[in-house]
């Protein structure tokens, strides 16, 4: 079966078109979340005050994987648990970051961050 690549994210072929994309698996992140915390001996009350959150309940509710936590909180406590923000998350099986990660890319991306000028970044 003949494969193309028109689109970012989707594979063509003549019977059917295949999202590649991944979606978030909210209890194995919750999962995920428990086990960094496990290891780094920090409880949900830890996690409640490092954030500034308003209670703990939005914690527990993370970990049962009722929510997920916003892309501040992840990137927050990526700093806490000294991990990348996609090791805390989990799209399950097939979808784990090693198989879309493009180092050289994420290499140039920070060089030319690291190059411009603070006043340049959000120009268009």
């Amino acid at each position: 079966m003949d494969k193309r690549y028109d689109t970012p994210g989707l594979i063509h072929s003549e019977k059917r078109t295949e999202s590649v994309y991944c979606a978030l698996d909210r209890r194995r992140t919750g999962r995920k979340l428990q086990l960094y915390m496990e290891l780094s001996g920090i409880g949900p009350r830890d996690i409640q005050r490092y954030l500034s959150l308003s209670c703990v309940q939005t914690v527990y509710r993370w970990l049962s994987g009722t929510n997920v936590p916003t892309i501040d909180n992840l990137y927050a406590m990526s700093r806490l648990f000294h991990v990348r923000m996609d090791d805390l998350i989990d799209g399950g099986e097939g979808c784990r970051p090693e198989y879309f990660y493009d180092r050289e890319k994420v290499r140039q991306v920070n060089l030319r961050i690291e190059e411009e000028p603070l006043s340049q970044m959000g120009a268009a």
